[in-house]
């Protein structure tokens, strides 16, 4: 699973790092979505040339659904960290639920998932 973090530098074409683990993750035919990440980058979307690069791009990956045990879990950790003076936005411990229930590996930049031990992250 690939974050919104490196997609928005993968599609702005703005780091070249992003850009080759983002192609080497293609070719190897290991890159998935959800929705919550497909939402955040249609929200940002800025032109019809970036409308029609995107959809080409995200209609061609795997899609997988959230289920109500993603939104129940998600709720006690973002509960157990606010309790340790944490906060995590709800649409990342959602992602990370996902990703940890289906033993996906989590390629980002965000910061907000490093509270989430169990999830594997994709190093570069």
């Amino acid at each position: 699973m690939i974050d919104s973090s490196c997609w928005i530098k993968y599609f702005r074409n703005n780091d070249q790092d992003i850009a080759q683990n983002v192609e080497n993750l293609f070719q190897s035919d290991r890159v998935c979505l959800c929705g919550i990440i497909e939402l955040e980058i249609i929200q940002g979307i800025r032109s019809k040339q970036q409308t029609s690069l995107i959809k080409y791009v995200f209609t061609a990956l795997p899609y997988f659904d959230f289920q109500r045990i993603d939104f129940i879990n998600s709720g006690n950790t973002i509960r157990e960290l606010r309790l340790k003076g944490i906060t995590v936005a709800p649409s990342d411990a959602l992602i990370a639920e996902l990703c940890i229930r289906n033993n996906f590996t989590l390629y980002t930049k965000d910061n907000d998932f490093n509270f989430f031990p169990k999830l594997k992250r994709y190093l570069d």
